[in-house]
């Protein structure tokens, strides 16, 4: 009799774990995680629509033609200048490669709708995919008849900063890949909890509600400030979250961005000083 007992005890108990367990991840949501870069599934058409406030950048690989987006940044503005060139943003995903080999496989379509071809690519340090690390400058000659925007950086901001910003859902600016050829998708930043991209390794993402498809990885974050776009962060993927079903939050995807912070932007200025002093020599 104990015996039958402790197995309907065991049982019993192990019913309860698992609804407990369950209700966890419902609750806490359970990420997956997915770069949004295009191999020739969607029609360059959709994506040079977006050419205006994003360049695309384009890299062949044996057969396969990867399409990702590049986001020009202003200079003279916490952007050390390069006299002759442009300098532009996006996901070291996008590329993946040896950059010398990247060079010769890899063009910039601009807003006039003109290849050009890159003269420098720098990955962040440590880079890995699918982390805070998952940024790259490309630079490319300069396009003095302008036709796309040149975005200015945030001033110094902390990643705190940031996670206050999607607290109070900040409304931000983000493209559509096919019909609008503008930022004209009014979306906002949206907590990381919320969007299942909890842990350390996180603190350099934060995630938005924006729609966002396969191609769009380097598009911008951003915010229309004092006549002025300021880039608050690159698109680098989805997160597919549970949701929290006691709140009444259903299962969805986020996009997250990797934001511009002071992180980012004191690596940045450092490759670009080293990428200054690489075209002085040739």
């Amino acid at each position: 009799m104990p015996y039958c007992i402790m197995i309907r005890f065991f049982s019993q108990f192990l019913a309860w774990f698992c609804v407990i367990l369950f209700w966890s991840v419902q609750a806490w949501g359970a990420p997956v995680y997915a770069q949004d870069v295009a191999n020739d599934i969607i029609s360059e058409q959709a994506l040079f629509a977006q050419n205006r406030n994003s360049v695309l950048l384009r890299c062949r690989l044996g057969d396969v033609l990867r399409q990702t987006r590049a986001v020009v940044l202003r200079t003279g503005e916490g952007v050390p200048r390069l006299p002759g060139y442009e300098i532009a943003l996006t996901t070291g995903h996008g590329l993946e490669g040896d950059p010398s080999e990247l060079l010769k496989t890899c063009s910039v379509l601009d807003a006039q709708g003109k290849l050009q071809t890159l003269r420098h690519i720098a990955f962040a340090p440590h880079y890995q995919p699918g982390t805070p690390s998952d940024w790259a400058v490309i630079v490319f000659k300069e396009n003095k008849k302008g036709g796309f925007v040149r975005y200015r950086l945030p001033d110094f901001v902390s990643s705190g900063e940031f996670a206050n910003m999607a607290s109070r859902h900040l409304r931000v600016k983000f493209s559509r890949a096919i019909g609008l050829p503008y930022n004209l998708q009014d979306c906002e930043l949206v907590p990381r909890k919320i969007a299942g991209l909890q842990g350390e390794i996180f603190l350099g993402f934060i995630a938005h509600d924006c729609d966002a498809v396969p191609g769009q990885s380097g598009s911008p974050v951003s915010v229309y400030a004092n006549g002025v776009s300021v880039i608050l962060g690159i698109h680098v993927g989805r997160s597919f979250s549970l949701g929290q079903p006691r709140k009444n939050e259903p299962a969805r995807f986020f996009g997250y961005m990797r934001i511009i912070d002071e992180g980012l932007m004191h690596n940045l200025n450092t490759l670009l000083i080293d990428i200054d002093n690489d075209l002085s020599k040739n």
